[in-house]
């Protein structure tokens, strides 16, 4: 120890409070205190109000488009498609229908830039996906588009 008697006596006595607080704590909380059961009454309550703060997913359905595709060969080439729009908000919902022909103009500009063979393909489609969802975002200049469905996708 120190060496000076008071101090070595100062030391012992706070070691041995500490000692018997952390001892106490933890006979209360092992013997002493009971958690509270929950009931199933509150528990239902408390999960009905945290479920009301989600709203479900809105989805909007744009009408099938035809697009022309421009193609390198003499072949013509098109695009059949179907986009459904998962919006964060029922006034996504809203915007993209108020919004309709600057929807599709997008789609169709954005098809047209992408090559035939690389729309049929599992990369092109995803890429287009999230070209559109960015290319609205911004027009919007707010996320509103939170994912894309396409429920009919042909290239020919």
């Amino acid at each position: 120890m120190t060496g000076n008697r008071t101090i070595d006596t100062v030391i012992m006595a706070l070691t041995l409070l500490l000692t018997m607080a952390t001892a106490g704590l933890f006979i209360y909380t092992e013997k002493v205190y009971k958690h509270p059961v929950p009931s199933d009454a509150a528990e239902k309550e408390r999960l009905m109000q945290d479920s009301a703060q989600y709203n479900a997913l809105t989805t909007t359905k744009i009408e099938k488009l035809i697009i022309n595709l421009d193609s390198p060969t003499k072949r013509l080439r098109f695009l059949e498609v179907e986009v459904n729009f998962v919006t964060f908000k029922e006034s996504g919902a809203k915007d993209i229908t108020e919004n309709n022909a600057i929807v599709n103009d997008t789609i169709i500009r954005l098809a047209n830039e992408m090559p035939p063979e690389e729309l049929n393909s599992i990369s092109g489609k995803i890429l287009f996906e999230n070209r559109i969802k960015r290319a609205l975002n911004d027009f919007y200049g707010r996320p509103v588009i939170k994912e894309i469905f396409f429920s009919s996708f042909v290239v020919q």
